[in-house]
């Protein structure tokens, strides 16, 4: 007879699954606080480049990060919503209600429901917030980009002579 499937071991799964990937490890950089050059014409070239790999491996880890975010929290509210149903139909009920009613009560009844509704509004959450960090490297990264390119069409623009004196 199989196991009992939980939360735990869906998550264990989805992990497994994941390791079969080439995926990106935790950068010993990762996790500490920064400062964002403020004028970044004032980096050269090889400092630029320090900051694009830096930005592109903290991203890539917290891509890794999401993905196993976004998948328990996909896993937590389906095992809420089958807990949710199950103790709705146990509520007795007195006249009609209405659906939200229904899950409140059931909510209010039951302990388990209560932890995985917590659960997936704190993971959910932590979906939310990896997004945004993601965002933040994205954008970053995209100036470093821009910056790298017009330094390269400086360089082009001198070499043919057409600079703006």
């Amino acid at each position: 007879m199989e196991d009992k499937w939980t939360i735990d071991s869906g998550m264990e799964k989805i992990e497994n699954k994941l390791a079969t990937y080439s995926l990106p490890n935790k950068p010993t950089t990762f996790g500490k606080d920064y400062d964002f050059p403020e004028d970044i014409n004032k980096l050269t070239s090889q400092e630029l480049g320090k900051w694009m790999f830096k930005l592109a491996s903290w991203k890539g880890y917290s891509l890794r990060m999401a993905s196993v975010a976004e998948s328990e929290a996909s896993l937590v509210e389906d095992a809420y919503n089958v807990l949710l149903s199950k103790a709705a139909s146990e509520v007795i009920l007195e006249k009609r209600i209405n659906k939200e009613l229904l899950s409140g009560r059931a909510l209010a009844s039951n302990p388990d429901l209560q932890k995985l509704k917590v659960r997936f509004m704190e993971t959910s959450a932590e979906v939310i917030a990896l997004k945004r960090v993601l965002e933040i490297y994205t954008m970053e990264i995209e100036i470093i980009s821009r910056e790298i390119s017009r330094r390269s069409l400086d360089l082009k623009i001198q070499e043919k002579g057409l600079g703006v004196d």
